[in-house]
């Protein structure tokens, strides 16, 4: 981690104030208020040399996406911090949460063959089916601010007759088109890759079987092996098939890891 800081120390325990860049064990992404240029507070204490994260902008403890990587920054729920710091002196502006790509993917390995009743289904059911995986498994944030939205409204009933949902959420094309140009932080959103090895677990794969431009089926990415990608996908219910398709195009979404919410 790299750090321009005021600390101020009571006991072992550090509060800093700083901006900062720092990357989780195996991932290639910044974690970042580099992203939302909005500093992060956090408080710190070191235990068997190695300077543990008890909290930062004011929330409590770890980020889910440590976790999954094991990392050392954890602390656990007993550790707070005292009185005469959390009253006013860290600051609570936002906090990040994270796309579950091993969520994604158990979504659609559970709904590969199915259709789950909370959504409507489509004769062409590719994208919607995607969709479903970043949401439902991933825990993707819907995208509601114009001109580049995905989301799906069931408008609080258990019925789908009344649901309503954009054209990104269940078209492949759509889809392609408003992730890759999003650019809000706390929204779903990702980038193009240059190939399909550039992937990883959760992320979409996009063909254009005709060549004419247009995207007419999607997928999402299940499993790597040997470095190559393996999809799940709808219309044609499809388990674990290499990505190659034979399509005159392909497009790799790489889809973000962050999501700022304040």
């Amino acid at each position: 981690m790299s750090c321009n800081h005021v600390k101020c120390a009571i006991g072992d325990l550090i509060l800093t104030r700083h901006k900062y860049e720092s990357m989780f064990p195996g991932s290639n992404e910044v974690v970042i208020t580099k992203e939302a240029n909005i500093p992060y507070f956090a408080a710190l204490t070191k235990r068997d040399g190695h300077w543990l994260i008890v909290k930062m902008s004011g929330q409590d403890t770890y980020s889910k996406r440590g976790q999954e990587n094991g990392a050392m920054i954890r602390a656990s729920r007993s550790e707070t911090l005292p009185a005469s710091i959390t009253g006013g002196d860290v600051v609570t502006q936002g906090f990040y949460t994270y796309y579950s790509r091993q969520g994604a993917v158990n979504y659609a390995n559970r709904w590969w063959n199915g259709r789950n009743p909370k959504y409507r289904s489509f004769s062409n059911d590719c994208a919607n089916f995607v969709s479903q995986s970043f949401y439902e498994g991933g825990s993707a944030r819907q995208a509601w601010a114009e001109p580049y939205v995905w989301w799906y409204n069931t408008k609080g009933t258990s019925g789908t007759g009344d649901d309503a949902w954009t054209y990104s959420w269940s078209v492949a094309h759509d889809q392609a088109y408003h992730l890759s140009r999003n650019n809000e932080t706390d929204e779903h959103r990702g980038t193009y890759v240059a190939k399909a090895t550039d992937l990883q677990l959760g992320d979409s794969i996009y063909y254009d079987f005709d060549g004419d431009g247009i995207l007419d089926h999607s997928a999402i990415v299940v499993e790597i092996k040997n470095g190559q990608p393996y999809v799940n996908y709808h219309t044609n219910d499809t388990y674990h098939r290499h990505w190659d398709l034979g399509a005159k195009t392909t497009r790799f979404l790489h889809v973000t890891d962050y999501y700022w919410v304040n």
